[in-house]
């Protein structure tokens, strides 16, 4: 199931035509795979009952939110030109931050006319990167009643960035969307259609017409702007339409500009024309329509434009009476009446007068009979039908099919990256180590980096531990994102925590390869065939757990069928501990054997300083062979420059450090380099570099920041274990045969 974040200024129960695509979209998007959160406004005065939408601002609120705020609403008064909702803005922004910060959320769905939901996923985007689908339910540049051109650049400004920025975005009529196509032929592809939809559940009840000595033509709607009934009236002075065959009904908020313009015409022909100028609910909207002889519906503006499909039209056709429709004609309206199977008459705005009263008398002489609507109309326009094309577009933004794998060419020069992932359980780095340790809910906060690693093409190797394959919170994010092609598996041995459990359990036997030869390729063994169960692939890449390589893990390795190894740490001691030391190891990839079959990919860390090379090395091994003395030395040296030793990693390294340390390989020759994390680290409070969630923050944007440099800067490309594999057996020569 995917998650979707759905903003929507207006929700039902709001009466306003606007909430009905989002709250449609609420009720059936779970049917198709996605479970939608939406963050709505709480000004209009709707209340919901479902934990899972939010109404905003909230009774209380920070004095920072209210203030950002009433800066919007300022920005808007005197410098906007239409009420697009702006104080919303900074209300909805940060509570679904908060929201995205404590559960995985996949995309994000804005749905306008208010523009407010689209400013609030706007900045979302750029904080999180979540793939993001824009919905206009009207148009921008292109709505005819968005008309204030003494502030020209301000549509088109807005709609440019919103169609930088989104990932797919939605018209609701095929025409504007050939409009959008023409204009940004760069975002041709990303641009598609879902029309306005009625809810199939929704009961509509088809009334016979009453026995009247007249007709009854029913407006349901507001009238604004240039949509008017003046055509209409014109029509029937001219015919001398009298109340003894016609009543025109017109129930709905009627604006200034429309009163001041026909309302001494109405009134002038009050015995024809009723004018209820007041919003009625939904239930009683229906039944006005329903008992109506036929329906009038008008699709005219001051431009003439033929872009929009006003949704009272799907009401009309449900219940199946005469539609005379005031629209342009070949508009989307003109062409969804002629195959929605109901009796109808087009009257286009340029029409002129003689043609106009004809088809208003044709229009008065059709049956009053009902009629079903069309299958096509019952299947287009169905929010379940919808429904169904939303959630195929966020499963394809958050599981795109599986890029192939990318082979790095043997002659490239460029530096290469490869992000691996040590996916383990969480323990208390300060304790004993314990068999009992098997919490892997850190698993479950993944998704905030991938949304990174998704920006900038990386394909993560995650190093797994026996309880990560075993348990459903530490394999079920993995599972998904392989089946995307978004990370591949590799083993790391735990051994306290992986079968068979034989040895006694401390530091010493915490590194794999002190622990007799049989035990540690049984070990793997286990936690091998667990990986290929669970995943349905066997691991080539391998990760000792704390690093602990030893004199019998190449072979234990060969014997599996691994490939690479990802255990040495160029210049790391574990000695004062039970484990290996790295002092000297190089820092690119080389074989383990004379045939070839395993390569090292060490992790990348070296010296770097005034002293960092010839004889100064063994002063450099003195200092950092145990961490817990020399701590000051060290830090003379590394503050006046002289010698420091970095790792390529966000846990304890800072990112400038961190470019350095590029930087300074980079001229030694260096052009593999491999960045490390741990998964628990993603969930505050399970290691000392994570502790709160603004520390987590700071940790994802090391890695945007890095990348950024790396790939941009730098001009390096991203890489798999697998892809330099398979370089190295075309290019690499070198051969240090001993693991310690």
């Amino acid at each position: 199931m995917a998650n979707l974040l759905l903003l929507s200024y207006a929700f039902q129960p709001d009466n306003t035509p606007a909430a009905a695509r989002p709250s449609q979209l609420f009720r059936y998007l779970p049917e198709f795979g996605v479970e939608p959160f939406v963050f709505a406004s709480s000004a209009e005065g709707g209340i919901n009952p479902e934990t899972s939408v939010w109404r905003v601002p909230a009774e209380r609120e920070s004095a920072g939110l209210a203030a950002a705020s009433a800066a919007a609403r300022v920005f808007m008064r005197f410098a906007a030109p239409y009420n697009d909702r702006l104080p919303w803005v900074p209300y909805a922004a940060a509570a679904a931050a908060r929201l995205i910060r404590t559960r995985k959320i996949d995309a994000i769905y804005s749905t306008s006319p208010f523009l407010a939901s689209h400013f609030a996923a706007l900045w979302l985007k750029g904080k999180f990167g979540l793939p993001w689908i824009a919905d206009f339910q009207d148009p921008v540049c292109d709505n005819p009643f968005r008309n204030r051109n003494w502030f020209y650049p301000y549509d088109p400004l807005l709609e440019r960035r919103i169609f930088e920025r989104a990932d797919r975005v939605i018209a609701n009529t095929d025409a504007i969307a050939e409009v959008w196509r023409k204009r940004y032929p760069a975002c041709r592809d990303a641009i598609s259609v879902l029309w306005n939809s009625y809810d199939p559940d929704e009961a509509i009840e088809q009334v016979p017409s009453a026995e009247r000595g007249h007709r009854v033509l029913a407006h349901i709607g507001t009238l604004y702007g240039g949509r008017h009934p003046g055509q209409l009236l014109g029509s029937l002075k001219r015919l001398g339409t009298s109340a003894e065959t016609l009543r025109v009904k017109l129930i709905g908020p009627i604006d200034e500009a429309v009163m001041s313009a026909y309302g001494a015409f109405m009134t002038a022909m009050s015995d024809v024309v009723e004018v209820n100028n007041t919003l009625v609910p939904r239930e009683e909207a229906l039944r006005e329509t329903a008992e109506a002889d036929c329906l009038l519906l008008l699709d005219v503006n001051e431009r003439n434009t033929a872009f929009q499909v006003p949704s009272k039209l799907l009401d009309y056709i449900r219940i199946g009476k005469p539609i005379l429709a005031y629209t342009p004609a070949d508009s989307p309206v003109d062409r969804i009446l002629q195959q929605s199977g109901i009796a109808h008459v087009v009257i286009a705005p340029d029409m002129s007068d003689a043609e106009a009263d004809r088809r208003v008398q044709e229009f008065l002489s059709l049956p009053l009979t009902a009629r079903e609507p069309s299958a096509w109309f019952v299947q287009t326009f169905s929010a379940r039908t919808q429904a169904s094309t939303v959630a195929a577009m966020v499963h394809g933004l958050v599981n795109p099919r599986p890029r192939p794998v990318r082979k790095v060419r043997p002659s490239t020069e460029r530096p290469l990256i490869v992000t691996t992932v040590d996916a383990e359980e969480a323990f208390d780095w300060d304790k004993p180590l314990s068999r009992d340790f098997h919490n892997v809910g850190s698993m479950n906060e993944q998704f905030v980096l991938h949304r990174v690693f998704d920006r900038f093409g990386i394909v993560p190797t995650y190093f797994v531990t026996y309880p990560i394959v075993m348990e459903p919170d530490g394999y079920a994010f993995l599972a998904e994102c392989l089946k995307a092609g978004k990370c591949r598996i590799g083993a790391q041995l735990h051994p306290w925590v992986t079968p068979p459990y034989e040895e006694v359990v401390n530091a010493y036997n915490s590194f794999a390869g002190n622990l007799p030869e049989a035990l540690e390729r049984d070990k793997l063994s286990a936690l091998t065939e667990a990986i290929a169960a669970r995943f349905g692939q066997r691991p080539v890449a391998y990760r000792a757990g704390r690093y602990g390589v030893g004199p019998n893990t190449v072979k234990t390795l060969t014997a599996l069928g691994y490939r690479v190894d990802s255990s040495v740490v160029p210049e790391f001691s574990y000695h004062a501990t039970g484990g290996p030391t790295f002092f000297g190891r190089p820092t690119t990839p080389y074989w383990l054997d004379p045939d070839r079959r395993v390569l090292e990919l060490p992790l990348t860390s070296t010296y770097i300083g005034q002293l960092s090379s010839g004889n100064w090395r063994h002063l450099a091994n003195g200092l950092f062979e145990n961490d817990a003395r020399h701590a000051l030395s060290r830090s003379l040296m590394a503050r006046t420059g002289l010698m420091e030793r970095i790792r390529l990693t966000p846990e304890g390294t800072n990112v400038s450090d961190a470019k350095r340390l590029v930087r300074a390989l980079l001229k030694r020759g260096t052009r593999t380099f491999t960045l490390s994390y741990h998964t628990p680290s993603l969930l505050p409070g399970n290691t000392p570099y994570v502790r709160s969630r603004a520390d987590r923050d700071r940790f994802v944007g090391w890695f945007e920041e890095f990348y950024d440099f790396f790939l941009g800067e730098i001009g390096g490309v991203p890489a798999t274990v697998e892809d330099v594999y398979e370089q190295a057996r075309v290019t690499c020569k070198d051969l240090t045969p001993a693991l310690p």
